[in-house]
Order: C-alpha cells, then structure tokens, then sequence
C-alpha cells in the first residue's frame, strides 16, 4: 500500500488526506519509503528531513483532524531545490563553501507552502552553484547512466521516482525544464517575477525564475497558485495580481492559435524525439487548436540567444562570486570553477552587446504572439546524454556539446521572461528514455501554456514510475 500511496498524483492525495482516508503520516512514510528505494540508485537528495518530515506530518494530521484542514497541500510531502531557504538546514547549493550555511527562514515560497500546510521532505540536489546541465551525482531513474539535466536534477529525478509529490525547482537557462523532459514529468519555468526569489539562492538575478516540477500538470498548476504573488522582499515580483492556473485547466484548446516554428527551434533533432513531439501536436489539433506552422519575423536572430545567455549568466554570476572566487577557489568543482572565471576574459562592451541582443530577441519572440496565443517547440532536441558522453548527436549527423545543446530551445524564454511547460509525451523509441514538448505563452499567461498540457496529458497519460534498477 505505501508505494500505491507515493505514486498518487499531488491532487489524488489531497483528496484523500481531506477525505480522511490517509492520514499525511501515512503519506510522508509512503514518500521517505520511496526515497529509501530509489536514493542508493538516483542521489537525487542533498538532505533528506525524515524526522522533520514525519513531525510536520503529525502536525498536520492532528490539524486535520480537528477541523482545521487547509486546503490540498495540507500534509503533503514535497522537496526543495537546495538554492531555497528552508528554517533550520543548511542551503549549501551542493557547495562545501556554504555547507554552514543553516537558514534562519524560510524563503517566501517554502513559506507559503508550509503556511498552505504542505510537509517538506527534503532538499533536492543541484548542479554545484546552480551552473551546469547534469546535476552530479544524481541520475536518470529511467536509466541511472544517464544525467537527469540540470541543474535542478534532483528535483526531475526525485518526482520521476516519486519521491515527494511536487517540488520547486528554479530555472534560469534551462533548470527545470530541461530535467522535466529528460526524466518524463512536468516542470514550469513561471513567467519573471510571478514567484517572489526573496530567500532564494541566484545564479543570474535577471533571468532566475522559481518554477514547480511534479508528475501531473494539475499538480504543478496547484503549486504555481500556492506561491504565486507579490512580495515586498522582492522588488522584481510581479504586483498586478495574474490569473489562476487551476480554474481554467481543463477548458480544452478548442479555438487556440499554436505556433510551430520549425526554423530554430525544431533542427537539429534527434529522430527518436521528433516522432512523439508530432504525435502531440496532432493530438492538440485534435482537440481543436488550430496549430500551423510560423515563420517568426526576426527568427534569424534567434540563434544568437544561447551566446547571449552565457555571456550574461556568466558575468551576473561571478559578481556574486567575486570574493569566493578568489578566497575559496578549491570550494568549486573545476566546470564551475571555468564557466564562472570566463567572466575575466568578457569585455564590458561585450557585455552591453548582449544586453542590447536581449532586447531584439525579446522583441522578436513578442513579435510571435501577435498571432498565435501559444509556441509549440521541443523541450529538449534529444533524449538525456549518457554521464560519460559529452556529446550529443542528431538526426542529421552533426553533433553539439551537450551544454549548449540542453539550453538552445529554453534560455531564450528565460532572456525574455516568458512562461514555459515542458510536458511528457512519450519515450523515445531507440533508447526508452522520455520526450517532453514545450508550450510557450504570452508573459503572465502561464495558465493558458498548462491549459495546452493538460490537453496533452488527458490524451497520452503520464509515464508512471520507472522500473526500478536491478
């Protein structure tokens, strides 16, 4: 029964818990019994919290019991990407320079989900200093010789292996829905600001985006609610309230305009992951989208986004590593360590270019919603790599470092704070691992880009877990 428990969707729980026909304490045993299975295989935990766990659980049952139930996060378990301040555990961002680092509060989207009542089982595993695209030591659960993506690994492995029933990520080129699509879940990367990142360890202020990963679309619409809005603590967070994801998720498609822009996006491509990407757009044709095929005026432009992601994370990023670089440099692992010191070898002026590139190629990606409401585009244009091989290559012949290859369909939505979903449609047909299709929408419409997955998701289901190894 406790591995029935733990493969439950996040609402399916909550309807139980409410019901009360499990206790939160039988549902954070069921989590911390997963955990127990699959952590020797995937290490998708930096921290596992069973003892607070199981007294939050406790907490929460008796709460419950006495007619003070919250809502669905009540007594539910989830985890936490370790760049996220949960009270009274280190947040190390898997760095032993801040392996002392215990927080005081709790940053303000845990707090909201403890104050909805939901129970934190854990911290999440990140590629060191949120840099990176494999997320070490963690792997793959569909197949522990590959990485999950990065850099917020641990959470895509983790809901992959039903560790938890939601959990946030952040995402500032790539991280959450790039582990998304290779681990076969959901991941949002929110439109900029909807979530507030005071208490929230960055990488790149101006592009960074709190976003929740779980293996159901209405899991993730239910969390984006709970934490969504303003915070003073913030001063980049959103104040003109946006709409809800969950009222509308199941409205269906019928009469949305979705946009296939094959030019960039869509080549290179694995042919494993071009045939299931194309199953569901026909499947959102179907249900009465009117998805076509769009040539994006500026498109030219477009490929320009990966450059200008790196040199601008690059130079954000060692500003604030500045002093660490210098004083602590044996507390970074060496790709790291390269990626951050890159920033002594970009000129100033280099800098303001990239800056003025953002500007077009957001101007660019506005351009495309004058006439469609959503961009259809692959999540990831391969299958995850296997951990020792750095290259990708594609159905054409030609290969790319899988880096750069991991970020080219996502960073340019974080350069223009638009919302985007990666959502499972499907396994590869070669290699068995998952595929997962993007929907990009309008900034601040993240609910309509869900609305489009659940569409997806009632037609193709989810992956279910994996067999575990051996």
């Amino acid at each position: 029964m406790s591995r029935e428990l733990a493969l439950l969707g996040l609402a399916e729980a909550a309807a139980l818990v409410r019901n009360r026909q499990v206790s939160p304490v039988e549902l954070t045993d069921a989590v911390l019994a997963q955990a127990d299975r699959w952590e020797p295989h995937i290490r998708s935990l930096l921290l596992r919290m069973d003892e607070q766990a199981r007294a939050a659980a406790s907490a929460a049952e008796r709460e419950i019991a006495g007619g003070g139930y919250r809502g669905a996060l009540h007594g539910i378990p989830v985890t936490i990407k370790d760049v996220m301040d949960v009270a009274g555990v280190p947040t190390t961002v898997a760095s032993s320079i801040l392996a002392d680092n215990v927080a005081a509060a709790n940053c303000v989207a845990v707090q909201r989900l403890v104050d909805a009542g939901a129970v934190i089982a854990g911290k999440a595993n990140t590629h060191q200093f949120t840099w990176g695209g494999d997320t070490p030591p963690t792997r793959n659960p569909w197949d522990v010789e590959r990485i999950p993506g990065g850099s917020s690994g641990g959470s895509g492995a983790g809901m992959a292996a039903c560790i938890g029933f939601g959990s946030l990520g952040s995402d500032t080129a790539a991280s959450v829905r790039s582990p998304a699509a290779y681990n076969g879940v959901v991941g949002l990367k929110t439109t900029y600001g909807r979530i507030p990142k005071s208490g929230f360890f960055p990488l790149a202020w101006s592009m960074d985006s709190v976003g929740p990963l779980a293996r159901r679309v209405e899991d993730v619409a239910l969390l984006l609610d709970t934490i969504s809005g303003f915070a003073a603590s913030d001063p980049s967070s959103l104040s003109a309230p946006l709409a809800p994801a969950l009222p509308g998720l199941r409205d269906g498609v019928k009469g949305l305009r979705i946009g296939v822009p094959e030019d960039f996006f869509w080549h290179p491509i694995q042919d494993e992951v071009d045939a299931p990407l194309r199953r569901a757009l026909d499947v959102l044709r179907d249900a009465g989208a009117d998805v076509r095929p769009i040539t994006i005026a500026g498109g030219e432009h477009l490929p320009l986004s990966v450059a200008v992601s790196f040199v601008l994370v690059i130079v954000e990023s060692a500003a604030w590593h500045r002093s660490w670089l210098t004083e602590q440099p044996e507390g970074y692992a060496p790709d790291v360590y390269e990626y951050i010191s890159w920033a002594k070898r970009i000129p100033a002026t280099d800098f303001v270019d990239a800056q003025r590139v953002r500007r077009l190629i957001t101007d660019v990606v506005d351009s495309a919603f004058s006439e469609v409401d959503l961009l259809a585009v692959p999540a990831q244009c391969q299958v995850a790599a296997r951990v020792d091989t750095p290259l990708i290559t594609f159905g054409d012949g030609t290969t790319e470092h899988r880096d750069p290859a991991g970020i080219r369909n996502l960073a340019i939505f974080n350069l223009t704070g638009h919302p985007g979903v990666s959502v499972p449609v499907g396994r590869g047909a070669v290699s068995g691992m998952p595929v997962g299709l993007q929907l990009v929408g309008r900034r601040g419409d993240d609910a309509t880009t869900l609305r489009a997955a659940q569409v997806i998701e009632d037609a193709l289901g989810t992956l279910g877990e994996p067999p575990l190894p051996g």
